[in-house]
């Protein structure tokens, strides 16, 4: 995917005393755009069968306390629609487990905002995940999934449980009406 940085990339943080732990207090960039499709691939599928899911167990923990992008760009020939948004979250990977959290609102248009927290404990095998995510007619999912007439699109997600035996319940409604409802099942 053609994408570009521009201005700057800014980091405040505090050098690995013993390089343990990368950690860094804000990692931020003004402006990020996509602005083609990704070129198709040239190699092989990986296999569609499924292994057994982990969080890498780096050398180094990984630990972003705030990450930010002011202007994320999408040109309309991405998905089919022209639009800019900001995001933020944090990241701490260390230790095999994983804590993210990621919101992002639309600027241009009607608005719309995504709200999606993860996190998984390799001790105790426990996963869980929320997203929640609600945008007006014409918004990114509608033309993303190329929804007739574009309608207000709503969706949840939401999963808690050992990551080999999880049951993850999503629901999206689409102009008011229910248009998915259902549960992704994971066993091993």
């Amino acid at each position: 995917m053609a994408r570009e940085l521009r201005n700057s990339i800014y980091r405040e943080g505090h050098p690995a005393r013993n390089f343990s732990t990368g950690s860094v207090q804000t990692l931020t960039a003004s402006e990020i755009s996509f602005l083609r499709r990704p070129a198709p691939r040239e190699r092989e599928l990986p296999s569609p069968e499924a292994s057994e899911w982990q969080v890498p167990n780096l050398p180094l923990a990984i630990q972003i306390a705030e990450l930010r992008v002011d202007r994320l760009f999408f040109d309309q020939s991405v998905f089919g629609l022209q639009s800019e948004l900001t995001g933020s979250g944090a990241l701490d990977l260390s230790g095999g487990n994983l804590n993210a959290a990621l919101d992002l609102d639309r600027l241009d248009g009607a608005g719309g905002d995504a709200r999606l927290r993860v996190s998984y404990t390799r001790q105790t095998d426990l996963f869980d995940i929320s997203l929640d995510l609600q945008e007006p007619a014409d918004g990114v999912i509608a033309n993303a999934l190329n929804l007739y007439e574009r309608p207000p699109v709503s969706m949840q997600v939401q999963g808690s449980g050992k990551a080999q035996a999880l049951d993850i319940d999503l629901t999206m409604q689409a102009g008011g009406q229910q248009t998915v409802i259902g549960t992704i099942t994971t066993r091993r």
